[in-house]
């Protein structure tokens, strides 16, 4: 390269790497010119550039065939709004055509290891919460992540194997679940309604048990089950479904006996 890293300026601006053959250039911005330059030399020298037809015309025509320009400095809150003006007057090398973005920019497998393991296990503060919450994604978006998870057995609302829900059941079945999380789940179930369908499918799991799980109830569970029922108003609605539900047991009962 005609002009070296070493001759860039260690401040915030915007450079080109321009091709002495064809005129062609690529234009990029930095809050540290030099350490930028440095990073593209090192990676085309490598042959792993992400500008594939810079890195194409660097094998080409040789190192000694580009020049590093500086095209302005400006702080660090300008950087984008310059770039951009530069690239709209040639920015032939660069594989994004907006300023600050990386549409179609394909990372490396280190470089996707790498950002992997950055944010695996990092959790979201409250405010970027907030900030995401009532995000839609467009149609566009939606069938590109449906195609991404096309045949992936693992995403939401494929249908698990038997197999697949066995283990699932046996890695959670007497896992204890901390108070926290048990009260997000009653919290998430109150007031949810329940069909016709799935009434009858917990009914049919549940024929010939003493309880849910398969056991007695505990004398001191019953009497917390109790106080925490105690002073409750129950709806008409719930009255009458209680009312019932206890005649067609003793009409059972009544049946077997005749």
């Amino acid at each position: 390269m005609h002009a070296s890293a070493q001759d860039a300026p260690v401040t915030s601006g915007v450079y080109a790497i321009v091709c002495l053959q064809s005129g062609r250039r690529y234009v990029g911005s930095s809050v540290n010119i030099r350490r930028r330059i440095r990073q593209h030399i090192a990676r085309l020298s490598a042959g792993n550039h992400h500008s594939v037809a810079l890195q194409r015309a660097w094998d080409k025509y040789g190192h000694d065939q580009f020049q590093m320009k500086i095209l302005g400095l400006c702080g660090p809150d300008h950087l984008i709004a310059c770039e951009q003006n530069h690239m709209d007057q040639g920015s032939e090398y660069n594989t994004s055509k907006v300023a600050g973005r990386t549409e179609g920019v394909k990372a490396s497998p280190e470089t996707r290891a790498k950002l992997s393991a950055l944010f695996k296990g990092r959790r979201l503060t409250e405010a970027q919460r907030e900030a995401r919450r009532g995000r839609r994604h467009s149609a566009e978006t939606i069938e590109k992540m449906r195609m991404a998870h096309a045949g992936n057995q693992y995403a939401a609302g494929t249908p698990k194997s038997p197999e697949h829900r066995a283990k699932i059941g046996q890695k959670s079945r007497g896992r204890p679940l901390s108070e926290e999380s048990r009260q997000k789940i009653a919290e998430k179930a109150r007031g949810r309604p329940v069909s016709e369908d799935a009434r009858a499918k917990m009914s049919a799991s549940r024929k010939g048990k003493a309880s849910r799980s398969g056991f007695v109830t505990p004398p001191e569970v019953r009497a917390k089950i109790a106080l925490a029922n105690l002073g409750q108003k129950r709806t008409p609605e719930a009255i009458e479904r209680m009312r019932q539900a206890a005649k067609a047991v003793w009409d059972k009962r009544r049946a077997a006996a005749a």
